[in-house]
């Protein structure tokens, strides 16, 4: 049999684990992950900390407060989980409590008992922290990033298994160093998992990241074009199967051009960016809004009535007619958009097909509405001429539609 010196893996495996710390301390924010990786490099932390108290601190001592530290450590990883799934965190104060009742527990079990005693109740305390933090991994909710939730569950799991193992091997027979060494190896196998894991989660966090900065207008932070593209074609296909009424908004700001020669493009840019607020403060929250190019906008609205499409654009052109926008020198900038609009329903068609078709039906509208004066609405109808609405005006097909 291979002889295994235990101190060594001890090490080992405090020295794997700070590695654990420091990455996920290094890669949490490059991945945006910078809250949840404070919690996840403190808990390594202190669980590295209680394998140096197994370490150097004799028993009963050095087990309660090992194993206080190591559950308390799992506590603030899980922490940082909840905190990564959106779910709230684990309150600091109750983890600080529950620690110190733990370590009280442990003191109070293992006070004048021989050293076999002391740490089975270490490695069931161990072993109840852990499988607990691996069943919760392995079934909360991590977005995109289940998969490398669930391999730390795993490497969790394993630990849990591993003291299992210890706790089954002092019950059979003798408690001896080999039995000790072999579960410390195990350990240290599992925490090798455990950081795999955790990559892997801020590697896909950190992909997600880039894709969603491709996917966005950096000077507006609404949604470019390709990210508007990919999003909306996956609502209208959401709402093919019920046929739910949608409608598309295509509007730009009238005379941008002369906006840009007159006062200059960094005006033009601030422009740009309270056009897209006041459009974000007037469309509803679910609506999806983004910018189609230069200073053309399109927003698709899932749920509307061609009554209710028709309002929202024109209390969107309200919005951005009715208040000018200050200059840094004080003047007022008036500002207009033309809006073109398409009101259908969701069909059996390829959604990014009808999408394209929307467009194409609402840019022509939104060419109408700039013929025939700007700073207003008109409705594009599939296989006519876009017919314009005002109050007491209602085109044949909308009120078809809502017959």
């Amino acid at each position: 049999m291979v002889d295994l010196h235990h101190p060594t893996l001890l090490i080992a495996l405090a020295v794997v684990t700070l590695v654990t710390a420091a990455m996920v301390l290094l890669a949490g924010p490059l991945a945006g992950a910078r809250r949840e990786s404070h919690w996840w490099a403190a808990g390594y932390c202190a669980m590295a900390l209680s394998l140096g108290l197994f370490m150097r601190i004799p028993a009963p001592w050095g087990s309660v407060l090992g194993t206080g530290l190591l559950c308390g450590g799992l506590g603030l990883v899980m922490g940082g989980f909840r905190a990564y799934a959106e779910l709230g965190r684990v309150p600091l104060p109750g983890l600080v409590l529950g620690t110190l009742g733990l370590a009280g527990a442990g003191l109070g079990a293992t006070w004048g008992v021989d050293p076999l005693t002391s740490s089975r109740v270490t490695a069931l305390a161990g072993l109840a922290a852990t499988a607990f933090t691996a069943g919760w991994l392995w079934q909360a909710p991590m977005r995109d990033a289940q998969a490398a939730a669930r391999i730390t569950a795993t490497g969790c799991a394993g630990v849990g298994v591993a003291m299992a193992w210890w706790l089954l091997g002092t019950a059979w027979g003798p408690w001896t160093e080999q039995l000790t060494a072999w579960t410390s190896l195990a350990v240290l196998a599992c925490q090798v998992v455990v950081l795999a894991g955790q990559m892997l989660l801020l590697t896909q966090r950190h992909a997600a990241k880039l894709a969603q900065a491709a996917a966005t207008d950096s000077l507006t932070g609404i949604h470019n074009r390709a990210g508007f593209e990919e999003l909306a074609t996956r609502k209208i296909g959401r709402a093919a199967p019920t046929e739910e009424p949608l409608a598309l908004l295509v509007f730009d700001i009238d005379h941008f051009k002369r906006i840009n020669d007159t006062h200059g493009h960094p005006i033009g840019d601030r422009v740009l960016r309270r056009v897209v607020g006041r459009a974000l403060n007037t469309l509803r929250p679910d609506d999806l809004l983004g910018r189609w190019g230069g200073e053309e906008f399109v927003a698709l609205l899932v749920g509307v009535t061609p009554e209710q499409a028709w309002d929202a654009a024109e209390r969107l052109r309200v919005a951005i007619a009715s208040r000018g926008f200050k200059l840094p020198d004080g003047t007022r900038l008036s500002v207009t958009i033309s809006v073109g609009l398409m009101a259908t329903r969701a069909n059996t068609l390829d959604p990014r097909t009808q999408l394209r078709k929307l467009v194409a039906v609402a840019d022509v509208a939104l060419y109408e509405a700039k013929r025939g004066g700007r700073n207003q609405v008109q409705v594009g109808e599939p296989n006519t001429r876009p017919v314009p609405l005002g109050e007491a005006e209602v085109s044949p097909w909308v009120a078809g539609q809502t017959a």
